[in-house]
């Protein structure tokens, strides 16, 4: 799949965390690796990563590379670093993020997961009016 960029929204050795970090890929040369460790709970503040993983997968994707955004099932927590992604770089709001995203993959972030990107969705809109 010539992936090179791997964002691990999920790491950890815990219950629903993916146990693999920068050590699991020690042996991949040119692959890039961000872990970011995170449960899939509405009360898990994962708006401090909407920025660190915005410009990951935009390094990523801009210097023509491949980018893996997972966690453990691929709906909650990989989703929402993907549509923060998608609303910081690219300019969509929620409601395009969200579409765009389910137009591909059946995604279902948690609750607290939509509300920091409801906060986010405000902060974005207000930024580009000024």
């Amino acid at each position: 799949m010539r992936i090179n960029y791997v964002l691990n929204t999920a790491e950890g050795k815990r219950y629903t965390q993916v146990d693999t970090d920068h050590l699991y890929y020690r042996d991949c040369p040119g692959l890039r690796y961000k872990g970011f460790p995170m449960m899939d709970l509405p009360t898990t503040d994962i708006s401090k990563y909407f920025h660190i993983a915005a410009n990951f997968i935009d390094e990523g994707v801009s210097s023509g590379g491949r980018v893996l955004v997972h966690c453990m099932m691929g709906v909650s927590r990989s989703a929402t670093c993907a549509l923060a992604f998608l609303m910081i770089k690219r300019g969509m709001s929620l409601t395009e993020a969200l579409a765009t995203v389910r137009a591909r993959r059946d995604i279902h972030p948690n609750e607290g997961f939509v509300r920091q990107l409801q906060l986010l969705d405000r902060e974005l809109r207000i930024s580009r009016v000024r």
